[in-house]
């Protein structure tokens, strides 16, 4: 099997120095935060291209990408139906993520790959917490 290409950005985002996480979803997404000391940040590119912005190189990079641990993934990617509404992958439903996976087919395969990933994750999950409620009981 062939190794990840770590170019393939899945989460596009900085943390500036003061907590402020910016992310960009989509090409020409560009996002700016100035802090209380008056420096700028922006981020832009979404999933096609990195792109800082910046008066001070003292920003933390918090992009992800194909191969990053999905239990980082799940918390950042961001989801935008049809009717407006954003969600963080964690947060779909069970109903919604069987949706995306079997209409969503414009999707490039390794953002497909991370719905799919969302499922096992939560079936695993599920498993685990069975096993541990068994050994209390």
């Amino acid at each position: 099997m062939p190794l990840p290409d770590k170019n393939l950005i899945v989460v596009n985002s900085i943390v500036t120095p003061d907590g402020t996480r910016l992310y960009s979803h989509h090409r020409h997404d560009y996002k700016s935060h100035i802090d209380k000391n008056g420096r700028y940040y922006a981020v832009d590119g979404g999933r096609d291209y990195l792109k800082r912005n910046y008066d001070e190189l003292d920003y933390m990079e918090a992009s992800l990408s194909y191969g990053d641990p999905h239990s980082e993934i799940r918390k950042h990617f961001m989801w935008f139906s049809s009717d407006g509404r954003k969600t963080l992958l964690k947060d779909l439903t069970a109903e919604h993520l069987q949706a995306i996976i079997a209409t969503q087919h414009h999707l490039p395969a390794y953002i497909h790959e991370q719905f799919l990933n969302e499922v096992a994750w939560r079936a695993e999950e599920s498993i685990v917490k069975h096993v541990e409620v068994r050994k209390r009981g």
